[in-house]
């Protein structure tokens, strides 16, 4: 009875498998889950979005469903739960949803391994430099924004200005649209923002010309991946990679898709593309040290 009472114990505290239990078995989703980041009004978003997903459900023979959350932490949240088999991450969710979910890198955009930050300030502002600005006032975006909060602040520190420091006030305004409201509208001094979404605001004309300057870019680096839930069956997660893939600004509908994704195609994802990224949440205790295997 006590040899049966440990192999019990030994069971619960090594793992279900070594003792003959079988892995979580893989799955095929009857409806497929897109959680995206909210790093914009969810009006922008699903606009974005939406003839991805029509694209997907086409390629892969099954009905969508689009979530955009109500911020980032709800985002791994809800991926850890599994109410989402894909999810458009930004780096450092993306890292915490492997630690806390395996979630395995599919897709990024082609220019997704070399992304920036801007940081802004309103036309008329009268300062050239950052080092200027102490005592002003700054915004992030969310506190587990990879563009929008994570590299800028890294990047900042690398020039000797500590945030809390050197400012007069640090906000988060949850969102980089947001965060560059608040430029416009001297809400702040200088907003930390995604350059990709700084240069479609400007674009599409929620940025009016000529209201916002761009004092400083960032060096590059890895941001943002399409990841899916570990236990995803082998062969559907090809054919989500593979619809990825096949996107081609050649073909005037994917053109259209491409566009609005601020893409010129997608490349394939692995966890060795967020090794250096990795490497800076870890000392902001964001994440752990995870060893990176090819």
């Amino acid at each position: 009875m006590k040899q049966v009472l440990l192999v019990a114990l030994l069971c619960a505290a090594f793992s279900l498998s070594a003792c003959g239990e079988q892995p979580e078995t893989e799955y095929v989703p009857d409806i497929l889950r897109i959680g995206v980041l909210p790093d914009e009004s969810e009006s922008v978003l699903n606009a974005k979005f939406s003839p991805l997903g029509q694209y997907l459900s086409s390629q892969v023979n099954r009905p969508y469903e689009l979530v955009v959350p109500k911020d980032y932490a709800e985002l791994v949240d809800r991926f850890e739960q599994g109410d989402f088999d894909l999810a458009y991450f930004g780096g450092l969710t993306f890292l915490q949803a492997q630690d806390r979910a395996a979630a395995v890198p599919l897709v990024m955009r082609d220019i997704d391994g070399h992304f920036s930050s801007y940081f802004i300030v309103s036309d008329d502002s009268q300062f050239r430099k950052l080092s200027e600005m102490k005592s002003m006032r700054l915004s992030f975006g969310s506190p587990l924004s990879t563009s929008g909060h994570l590299m800028p602040r890294f990047f900042l520190r690398e020039n000797g200005i500590d945030p809390e420091a050197f400012f007069a006030d640090v906000r988060f305004s949850g969102a980089h649209d947001r965060t560059a409201q608040w430029v416009v509208d001297g809400i702040v001094d200088v907003g930390a923002v995604n350059s990709v979404v700084v240069e479609e605001m400007l674009r599409d004309g929620r940025l009016g010309q000529h209201t916002v300057r761009i004092l400083w870019e960032t060096p590059p680096y890895a941001d943002y991946v399409w990841a899916v839930r570990a236990s995803m069956d082998e062969k559907f997660k090809h054919a989500l990679a593979d619809s990825f893939l096949s996107l081609s600004p050649v073909n005037p509908q994917h053109k259209s898709i491409l566009t609005s994704l601020a893409a010129g195609g997608f490349l394939p994802a692995s966890s060795e593309d967020f090794r250096s990224l990795r490497d800076v949440a870890v000392a902001q205790r964001l994440v752990g040290v995870r060893e990176v295997r090819q």
